[in-house]
């Protein structure tokens, strides 16, 4: 018997040391404009950040969220999120929970791991940011119950650069203008990429397969499309490149590949307008260059 209980505090001494430290006292300890370093390990969210600071994992910090809400929160400007492992966030729609949420302006945040999260990036009127060398992973959930895997939702200026997007609904635009979009992948999705509102973007060297549909712009005039790669859009409509009400748009270099539709433009109610493709790559497609 003693040695039965002596064996079991050793089982359960380990599993209470490495109990995830609270992260948000940390946070709040760290002054503006301040580094906060976290040393290698487990760390409880979710947390927020209400001012300026850079927070830093090293790649060996993991924030664990409680599964009902947003793992990390940001509502400052000039925020720094680098090198962190953030998993675990609710899966409400309606809260948009999501691995990280950024409010403000002038963030930084690159080179995170991002995982079993509803939204993966959420971006809420948040400008002049840069999103890079992120690797984001949805939940194990039917495409269409799934969040997106990075949101803009008016946010202006940004650039989304060389992220890794894994198993998410789609990559969301909405009412947001200005915005580089250069180098990313994104594999097994409903859309690949959804732009609403959202005038004069550069969307160039982006990597789509095996999502429902490809890039689908709605009412976004002035947009460049320029190198891109859609492959295997076969579900929900299997549009490669689909422009709709979207005048002045110039594509070109672009590659679409085994998808049920190729690229696809309608015409706008604009008398002045136009839309400009060159150098198109289009193979195994069922419909090509269909406009209406």
């Amino acid at each position: 018997m003693k040695l039965s209980g002596y064996l079991l505090a050793l089982l359960v001494l380990p599993a209470l040391a490495a109990a995830p430290v609270p992260l948000q006292p940390l946070i709040d300890a760290t002054p503006s404009g301040g580094t906060l370093r976290l040393a290698p390990g487990a760390y409880a969210g979710p947390a927020n950040i209400s001012r300026p600071l850079t927070l830093d994992g090293g790649r060996q910090a993991i924030i664990v969220g409680d599964g009902r809400s947003t793992v990390l929160s940001v509502a400052a400007n000039g925020v720094t999120i680098r090198g962190l492992r953030l998993t675990g966030s609710g899966d409400s729609h309606d809260r948009i929970d999501a691995g990280i949420l950024l409010e403000g302006n002038d963030h930084l945040v690159e080179d995170n791991e991002i995982d079993d999260v509803l939204f993966g990036i959420h971006l809420k009127q948040v400008n002049r940011s840069r999103i890079a060398g992120n690797r984001v992973t949805g939940k194990q959930l039917d495409p269409g119950m799934r969040g997106d895997a990075i949101r803009l939702w008016y946010s202006q200026h940004n650039v989304i650069e060389g992220n890794r997007f894994i198993r998410a609904r789609d990559l969301t635009f909405a009412n947001s203008a200005d915005n580089r979009i250069v180098g990313n992948q994104f594999t097994d999705g409903r859309y690949g990429m959804n732009i609403i509102f959202s005038p004069r973007l550069l969307i160039e060297n982006n990597r789509l397969s095996d999502t429902g549909t490809g890039i689908i712009v709605l009412y976004s005039p002035d947009l460049v499309l320029r190198g891109n790669r859609v492959a295997h859009a076969l579900t929900d409509g299997g549009g490669g490149i689909v422009f709709k009400e979207s005048s002045d748009a110039l594509v070109e270099n672009n590659e679409v590949l085994h998808c049920s539709v190729g690229p696809t433009a309608s015409r706008t109610t604009s008398s002045a307008c136009s839309f400009t493709a060159k150098r198109a790559v289009i193979a195994f497609s069922t419909t090509v260059s269909k406009a209406t």
